[in-house]
């Protein structure tokens, strides 16, 4: 034999590696089940086994009493910069799907059920970049927790609840390292076999008959009525129309306006465009239309801008039009279900959701199937609505805020010829997805997308600019308008009365705990919760510190949630942790942020756009991150919003830094200081105009086309609206 100096070495290294691999026992939870933890314990320790159990993510909440074995976390497993790439990889995901090539022949962009109407695939391929991350993020981690810990085998324990999905995904990655699961308790359901291609033909749906229908017919002459009676009123005398679309009664805030002392409504959308735009549109002869998509906001004491300036402003809500929708649904879904079976089935579709090498089809099946459906036939009958809605009203521009997640709002306006202005919300890449509408050929989809982009800073323009270069429309920065309503109330509302009405003691210093606990982010159809923000048991670590501060320096603490995060789980915290130094306060429940930073010291959250509003209230923020937050946000957030706050990375310095604020009027002004110089640069002005910039901008770049011939200012026209907004 000649010498082989690789041969017996490598036969000692692999028996030593299958030696190390049996002595390890790794456990995956699934969910908080301390009797599966227990018993994997239990063997642990009945077979002499090394026990490592691996929180599966961040949303389980931990058994209390796990003595005696290894607990890890998933950053444990995966660094921010692995993070980061795969926040790239999904971008990167969304940008080729688009040019799948289906069975059919089509691409995907082009994929409909073969009617007139626009295709819906610009509807719900956004919506799916959150679930695609969760997926490939879960993928990402089971393969380095199989490349680092080597198990010859490992347990699913606690399969069930809100990640019970996870375990299929879990069997996948570790069977491609050759590694077998043990289940303790219910084992996940076996992903069902591919089917052939259905054959099922898409029927060709006839829309007129709908379209005759008296109840169609009903709709189509209510809108017509209220143009004619608008135009009685002399609003027919105008050089444009400008059309505003708000999201009506449920998403608003109220307030008594500290300057009229009236009460008003906030909107964050959209915040302060409806009485910015009627001053514009008095000042250049526009007649306005502002659509709720809800219903209208009512209060009482509350005078609408339409019943102030009858003259020339009007107002629809939602169900004035809605019916037109409603009509359509039925044929809409007969048409689209056989459609998306054939989508769903279609083997390059399927493909194109295969990550590292692991199918992650059979996560997305259910769900793909019904938002698909769902979203296709919102495309359908809101496009129509839309856009006869806009083919009676004639505007010339449509400006709302999101507007480019609407795309139905756009495909209308852009078939019956008006300009469409999104006022976009964001400041990284949260913004991304809704924009990233690449075609096949490498242009931008134009028909489904917004003309233009207000957006707050020149960062945004950057970024956008940098993320989705084929997008052709314009990228403005104008300032968030929501910072307006913070510059007029910063020196103006009464203080006791807001300590007053939050049940807080009329002096002390007061601190704003806003951090996320869950968000809605990727909440699949069958879970209570979505993605985890900061942890429970981080969300818990700063609180408890928190109140700990609170009771040194005889603070308050105001807990004021996100409108979707776990509210029985922060009113639970409160109540075990809170030793009567926590009140809680939803925002549309009771105090708006512009009252509630008025009487703030200290905000603490993470990368929120609340740290802006509380700069402009002369309120310090500190921004607090946790390694978890890889998962969900770029760190570049973290350090874009570092800008305009205190950053921190755990509990301890949180506390300390919060107390060297307090400490120190020296060290809180220059906090305030450096925080008021950055703002712009993210979040525009702080003169109090943004909403007036945004709206004598957008009216001033809309070309007035031959459709709205411009008419002489008759005397008892021009008269009524100087009188209207003198």
């Amino acid at each position: 034999m000649g010498d082989n100096k690789h041969g017996p070495d490598k036969k000692l290294r692999v028996n030593a590696s299958i030696s190390s691999r049996k002595s390890i026992a790794l456990g995956l939870l699934f969910s908080a089940d301390e009797a599966a933890a227990k018993s994997f314990l239990d063997r642990c320790a009945a077979e002499g086994l090394t026990g490592i159990l691996v929180r599966t993510s961040y949303e389980v909440h931990m058994p209390a009493k796990l003595a005696g074995v290894t607990v890890r976390q998933p950053m444990d497993y995966l660094s921010p910069e692995a993070c980061d790439a795969l926040h790239e990889e999904v971008l990167a995901w969304q940008e080729k799907l688009p040019s799948v090539r289906l069975a059919s022949g089509a691409r995907l962009a082009d994929w409909s059920a073969g009617d007139s109407h626009p295709a819906s695939l610009w509807a719900w391929i956004a919506t799916l970049a959150p679930y695609v991350q969760v997926t490939m993020r879960a993928v990402r981690l089971f393969s380095a927790i199989a490349d680092q810990e080597k198990p010859a085998a490992f347990d699913c324990l606690g399969v069930s609840g809100d990640l019970a999905w996870l375990a299929p995904l879990a069997v996948k990655v570790f069977g491609r390292a050759s590694v077998e699961p043990r289940f303790w308790g219910q084992p996940p359901v076996r992903p069902a076999r591919i089917l052939p291609w259905p054959r099922l033909r898409t029927p060709k749906i006839d829309y007129r008959p709908v379209r005759r229908r008296a109840s169609y017919l009903r709709v189509i002459a209510a809108l017509e009525a209220h143009d004619r009676k608008t135009r009685s009123l002399g609003l027919d005398g105008f050089k444009g129309h400008a059309v505003l679309i708000m999201r009506g009664a449920k998403g608003v805030e109220w307030m008594v306006s500290p300057q009229t002392g009236r009460l008003a409504f906030l909107d964050e959308y959209s915040e302060g465009m409806p009485e910015a735009l009627a001053r514009a549109c008095r000042d250049r002869r526009w007649r306005l239309t502002i659509i709720y998509e809800g219903p209208k906001p009512i209060a009482v004491g509350y005078r609408s801008l339409a019943e102030t300036y009858p003259s020339f402003i009007s107002e629809l809500a939602g169900p004035t039009f809605s019916g037109l929708a409603a009509q359509l649904r039925v044929p809409a879904r007969e048409q689209y279900e056989p459609a998306v079976a054939r989508l769903v089935a279609d083997r390059a579709f399927r493909k194109a959701f295969v990550f590292d090498g692991v199918d992650m089809f059979d996560q997305f099946s259910d769900y793909l199937a019904r938002s698909i459906l769902n979203l296709s036939v919102l495309m359908t009958t809101q496009s129509e609505t839309w856009e006869k809605t806009f083919g009676i009203l004639k505007p010339n521009l449509v400006l709302g805020g999101r507007l480019e997640a609407k795309p139905w709002i756009n495909v209308a306006a852009s078939r019956t010829g008006a300009r469409t202005v999104s006022i976009k919300l964001g400041i990284g890449d949260e913004m991304t997805p809704s924009i990233l509408a690449r075609r096949p050929d490498g242009s931008h989809e134009t028909e489904s997308q917004p003309d233009a982009l207000a957006v707050w800073g020149e960062h945004q323009v950057e970024h956008l600019r940098r993320r989705a270069p084929a997008y052709g429309g314009v990228i403005k920065a104008l300032g968030r308008t929501r910072s307006d309503t913070f510059v007029r109330a910063a020196n103006a509302l009464d203080q006791a009365r807001i300590r007053e009405k939050l049940g807080l003691a009329p002096s002390g210093p007061v601190i704003v705990w806003a951090a996320t606990c869950r968000t809605r982010w990727g909440l699949w159809p069958n879970q209570t919760a979505g993605s985890a923000v900061l942890s429970p048991d981080s969300w818990e670590t700063a609180f408890k510190a928190l109140i700990k501060l609170a009771v040194r320096r005889d603070a308050q603490i105001v807990v004021r949630p996100h409108p979707v995060d776990d509210m029985a789980f922060i009113t639970d915290q409160i109540k075990r942790h809170g030793k009567g130094r926590a009140v809680f306060s939803a925002g549309r429940q009771g105090t708006p942020n512009v009252e509630l930073l008025a009487v703030s010291d200290i905000l603490v959250s993470g990368v929120s756009s609340m740290f802006a509003e509380a700069v402009l209230s002369n309120c310090v923020a500190v921004n607090l991150w946790s390694p978890e937050i890889s998962l969900i946000y770029e760190t570049a957030r973290f350090d874009h919003y570092s800008e305009i706050s205190e950053p921190v990375r755990s509990a301890r310095e949180m506390e300390q830094r919060i107390g060297a604020l307090l400490d120190s009027p020296d060290q809180y002004a220059a906090a305030l200081e450096r925080a008021r110089a950055n703002l712009p640069r993210f979040f525009g002005g702080t003169e109090g105009n943004n909403a007036t910039n945004t709206a004598i901008w957008a009216l001033e770049t809309t070309p007035i086309t031959a459709s709205q011939p411009e008419e002489v200012e008759t005397v008892s026209t021009g008269t009524a609206i100087a009188k209207a907004l003198a």
